[in-house]
């Protein structure tokens, strides 16, 4: 347990943690722009789907008559 304690108070020391946290704050912010960009774009994703999904169904129907 000592050891662990030890290794963690070094690696806190160093520029490591100082580094690790710089990229996870960079994948956090990462993170966030995508969710925000999906969220934007979602509702034109759907319309796209759907009218997409709309035609594939019409082209089935006229080819099975």
């Amino acid at each position: 347990m000592v050891r662990i304690r030890q290794y963690l108070q070094e690696f806190w020391c160093t520029d490591q943690a100082a580094d690790l946290i710089e990229y996870t704050i960079i994948v956090a912010v990462f993170v966030l722009a995508s969710f925000s960009v999906i969220g934007i774009f979602m509702p034109s994703v759907k319309a796209i789907w759907s009218a997409s999904t709309s035609e594939l169904a019409a082209a089935a129907v006229v080819s099975t008559t």
